[in-house]
């Protein structure tokens, strides 16, 4: 196969991409994920529609997760997962109403039961988010916050990094941000 200088090979799909800050974000996080962390190509999805209902409204609602991992060769569906993903280029700050980690991932790590841990990331900001407690029915949690380290990183020399403990609703979250120095 012969790609054009504006083309890569996803990693996980085997499938041609136009090259974007973006989409090499995601070629990052799929080689983290299977080469660091041991994940198996077989066991993550990309573009995966999760159902959750806004907190805020209580509608229902849908998130395309760019790249989610389900349990150990368990059916994709939204009830294995258990890493969810999303993923942005340079240009969408943390912070953001809509794109940033409040708006798309706290809220939506919620509805995903056996989900425990998500990641936002713009390629130079890491979010790892920790869900502490068991899903239940969004009025009471079962604390286990023992575990407060969250993912290790190999590149630590060259990160700063930060913990939030926060909560959303009546669920209490982790929060640990990687900073690239530049």
């Amino acid at each position: 196969m012969i790609l054009e200088d504006n083309q890569l090979l996803c990693q996980l799909t085997g499938t041609v991409k136009k090259v974007s800050e973006k989409e090499n974000n995601i070629q990052s996080i799929i080689r983290m994920l299977n080469e660091e962390y041991g994940f198996a190509m077989d066991d993550m999805v990309r573009d995966f529609n999760i159902a959750y209902e806004d907190m805020d409204t209580g509608k229902n609602k849908k998130l395309k997760a760019d790249l989610v991992v389900f349990n150990k060769e368990k059916e994709h569906i939204q009830d294995n997962i258990i890493r969810l993903c999303i993923i942005h280029d340079e240009k969408v700050k943390d912070s953001h109403n809509k794109k940033g980690v409040e708006a798309s991932v706290k809220t939506v790590l919620w509805d995903i039961e056996n989900c425990e841990f998500a990641l936002w990331s713009n390629g130079l900001e890491y979010h790892y988010i920790q869900k502490v407690g068991k899903y239940s029915d969004k009025k009471s949690v079962y604390s286990n916050s023992s575990q407060t380290t969250i993912f290790r990183d190999g590149h630590a020399s060259n990160l700063k990094y930060n913990f939030k403990f926060f909560l959303l609703g009546n669920l209490l979250f982790i929060t640990n941000s990687f900073y690239r120095k530049n």
